[in-house]
């Protein structure tokens, strides 16, 4: 199982259902199913990475070293290979660009064609950039954190995945401890019996092996060890570097994306 949480300098992702062709198409949905950019047949992958306006937009990100979609094959393995990307000093931004860029393509899209507005491709990552700094920081302001886990087997098969949004959070180490937390009760309200928790937060790892309590974390850790001795038969804690944690990380983010300055918690 993986936990994440996002909090101060987190990034937005989509997180919708997208309508696009492909989706219509297979809902028997009459209307015209092609990219409205180019043309060629709509699906998710295509908006990301292989329409030529995609293409354009990827090649000004502000990045160290350049990006060509037209050879991406995996949402996720861009995903973590753009958390490896050096930002290009004038920006001014430490987060990763990448799901910004994602977000600003699919609102570009919509605009496109509900709002018949149109944007450049530097308009777009000039807009990606602001949104990036504006984030990094309103989380700080507001102190709030997404957070989210991901169950799967110890093949990496999937099993369940879930967020929630956190208001009041002091710290990014309270918003993990805080996610594991929520990780624990919903794996025990899903009856999992034998849980191998990894985060990418090593300090709180630590503290959960060698039992050290901060005054910040106290409660919070005193509810993981109620939890994990009264509600399963085996649970061991581990680290595990932020890009080999990808699903949950972004699932974080999306959370925290649909309401950054944590508003009617």
């Amino acid at each position: 199982m993986l936990t994440e949480s996002s909090w101060s300098s987190g990034n937005g992702i989509l997180a919708v259902v997208p309508v696009l062709g492909d989706n219509l198409l297979r809902r028997n949905i009459n209307r015209n199913t092609d990219c409205s950019r180019c043309g060629a047949p709509e699906t998710l992958f295509h908006l990301l990475f292989f329409c030529p306006f995609a293409v354009n937009v990827w090649g000004l990100a502000p990045w160290k070293t350049s990006f060509d979609s037209l050879r991406s094959a995996s949402f996720q393995d861009e995903l973590q290979t753009s958390s490896r990307q050096i930002n290009l000093p004038p920006v001014g931004i430490t987060s990763n660009i990448f799901p910004w860029i994602c977000w600003g393509l699919w609102l570009s899209r919509n605009q496109l064609i509900f709002e018949s507005k149109t944007l450049t491709q530097q308009q777009l990552v000039n807009r990606a950039i602001v949104a990036c700094k504006k984030w990094e920081t309103w989380n700080k302001e507001h102190e709030v954190a997404g957070l989210a886990w991901v169950y799967s087997t110890s093949s990496s098969i999937e099993l369940n995945r879930g967020s929630s949004l956190q208001s009041a959070v002091a710290s990014p180490l309270v918003a993990e401890a805080l996610a594991i937390r929520e990780a624990l009760w919903h794996a025990s309200a899903q009856s999992y019996k034998r849980i191998w928790l990894r985060s990418d937060s090593q300090w709180l790892i630590n503290a959960i092996n060698l039992n050290l309590r901060l005054i910040e974390l106290y409660g919070i850790l005193s509810d993981v060890d109620a939890l994990v001795f009264s509600d399963f038969l085996s649970v061991s804690f581990s680290f595990v570097s932020r890009n080999h944690n990808g699903p949950a990380d972004f699932l974080a983010k999306a959370c925290l994306c649909m309401n950054p300055s944590g508003l009617d918690l």
